[in-house]
């Protein structure tokens, strides 16, 4: 199913605005930097918003700031556990900071939402 103004990710559809837009475009543009302001700029209006809060997170990891990725996906994964994109996302983080242990049981946890994710 596909929403006017939407997008999927990892079993999530996410609607947009004028502002999310924005957000989306300058991450899209590899503007990780931007990004991060305009997501920082969004979370002050609603600081639980999991559409903001992953591309905040995308943001970090592609500035290689691992560890505050980690932050802002666990605050993804509160408010959306069973999205197996968000287990993925996490573990290819503290995978790129040398924790295999944490990467592996994320991607394992990961295949009890969606076994066929392609993480094996």
């Amino acid at each position: 199913m596909h929403f006017r103004n939407s997008e999927r990710r990892g079993g999530v559809i996410f609607i947009m605005d004028k502002k999310t837009e924005d957000l989306i475009k300058a991450y899209k543009d590899e503007r990780f930097n931007d990004c991060l302001l305009i997501a920082n700029n969004l979370l002050k209006e609603d600081k639980n918003n999991l559409q903001v809060l992953s591309y905040k997170a995308g943001a970090l990891k592609n500035l290689g700031r691992y560890k505050e990725a980690i932050d802002a996906l666990n605050e993804c994964i509160t408010l959306n556990r069973d999205s197996w994109y968000l287990w993925v996302f996490r573990g290819d983080c503290y995978y790129e900071l040398g924790d295999l242990e944490k990467a592996c049981s994320d991607y394992w946890f990961s295949l009890q939402f969606e076994p066929q994710n392609g993480i094996l």
